[in-house]
């Protein structure tokens, strides 16, 4: 008899599990309505914009994507205090929006100059997309750290929150006033501070600011330290997702970028199950005393995770292709064939997230998703620089797709080796169906 772990029997299901789905259906649901914001977003910057001024506001956002990953890991250095039990809730959330806010104040100041000597000369205002990276990175750390205090609806309202607020402010500021893309970074600076605003005034209970002054320097220079270690880690994750849009940038300009990061946009919505997954699924991971238990937990949503991702991709790419040069504009129609090469691969990288949830939180080597990450990065920018500059964003989406696909396939069989089962166990089954059906029937209430 195999030792490997039968996942289609339900009697070893254990416990957790119902909590995951739960959990995860709950953060979809605030996922999934924020949808349609974000979609109206991509919608605005892409008929407004064009091309060109899409892709200089989408390269602003990544640079303060990358600083704040760099820098916005103090929430789960926070979630790792707390779970030390060494310190109240309310001291380390404190301490924890102290140390966000101020290294968010450094890092604007250090990356406007940055941002503003690499902007092209037309589009020199998106430098100021800079100012918004303390209100990032309070979001950030109270976002992760209030799931980790069993807070994750309010969580969830903030990440909902975001998509809200920056299309009011888009519709104001780019169609309302015309203002372009320097208007669209605007919008999205304020959309920043008014929900960085909201996050601590809704947890004003859970950080009482009776002590905020009181900082133990131990704590905080702990907390900011493991903060940044986890920030590189994610920064080559980052880069790992989006090192063909810097190349491109470079070999064929903006336009070409513009084109580039729609279809990207699109392809990664078949992300949303996954995330909410990989959210639903960190309770258990931690707190799980059976490994075995663990370990089926991760299976089971790495199963859900790449059917439904596959399901959703076959009607991205149907929908995708008819509707892009209506909905987006017939300067983007070139985008289709981007968004059909890059689909497979965002499809195989689903499970990614939960991976790293379980290597990093339950195995506490952080060092595989970083060396996973790395694998994809270096496959990705050789690919890129090969093949950008003759087939452009076609080039650039092969390229992210075979990063996709080779960081994935090694990720799953070190999980399977570890978990001391086949790969094949991670593939969706029959019995997979019957939990989307489940999840389907609690989404219309039946």
């Amino acid at each position: 008899m195999s030792s490997s772990i039968d996942l289609d029997v339900p009697a070893v299901e254990p416990e957790p599990l119902p909590r995951v789905r739960v959990n995860a259906l709950t953060t979809l649901a605030y996922r999934v309505g924020g949808l349609p914001f974000a979609f109206a977003i991509t919608v605005i910057t892409s008929r407004y914009l064009l091309p060109t001024g899409r892709g200089a506001f989408v390269l602003a956002l990544l640079t303060v994507t990358l600083a704040s990953t760099l820098l916005g890991s103090v929430g789960i250095a926070a979630a790792h205090e707390l779970s030390r039990k060494e310190h109240t809730e309310s001291s380390v959330l404190r301490h924890a929006l102290v140390v966000a806010l101020a290294l968010g104040v450094v890092g604007s100041a250090v990356l406007f100059p940055i941002d503003l000597a690499f902007a092209n000369r037309a589009f020199h205002n998106v430098a100021y997309a800079a100012f918004a990276l303390p209100a990032v990175l309070v979001v950030q750390t109270l976002s992760s750290a209030l799931v980790a205090v069993d807070r994750l609806r309010f969580s969830n309202l903030l990440q909902l929150l975001v998509p809200v607020v920056t299309l009011t402010a888009m519709l104001f500021f780019v169609i309302g006033l015309g203002r372009g893309t320097t208007g669209a970074v605007a919008a999205w600076v304020v959309a920043q501070i008014i929900v960085a605003a909201v996050a601590p005034i809704g947890t004003w209970r859970l950080w009482a600011p009776s002590s905020l002054l009181s900082l133990p320097r131990a704590r905080v220079a702990s907390m900011a330290l493991l903060g940044l270690r986890l920030g590189v880690v994610n920064v080559v994750s980052l880069l790992n997702y989006r090192i063909e849009l810097l190349i491109l940038e470079r070999e064929r300009g903006l336009a070409d970028v513009g084109l580039y990061s729609l279809a990207t946009s699109l392809a990664e919505l078949l992300w949303l199950i996954s995330a909410a997954l990989a959210t639903a699924t960190i309770s258990p991971i931690v707190n799980l005393e059976d490994d075995a238990a663990a370990a089926l937990v991760v299976a089971r949503s790495i199963r859900w995770a790449l059917g439904a991702s596959a399901l959703l991709g076959v009607a991205l790419a149907a929908g995708g292709w008819f509707l892009i040069p209506p909905l987006f504009g017939d300067a983007f129609a070139t985008s289709r064939v981007p968004l059909l090469i890059l689909i497979p691969g965002v499809v195989a990288f689903a499970p990614g997230r939960i991976l790293a949830v379980y290597f990093s939180m339950r195995q506490g080597q952080a060092r595989l998703p970083l060396a996973f990450s790395l694998v994809s990065l270096v496959a990705t920018t050789l690919v890129a620089v090969l093949l950008i500059p003759r087939f452009a964003a076609t080039g650039a989406a092969i390229a992210c797709t075979a990063g996709y696909v080779l960081s994935i396939a090694a990720a799953l069989v070190w999980f399977a080796r570890s978990a001391n089962m086949s790969p094949r166990a991670l593939l969706p089954r029959r019995s997979t169906l019957t939990s989307y059906r489940a999840l389907a029937r609690a989404i219309v209430g039946r």
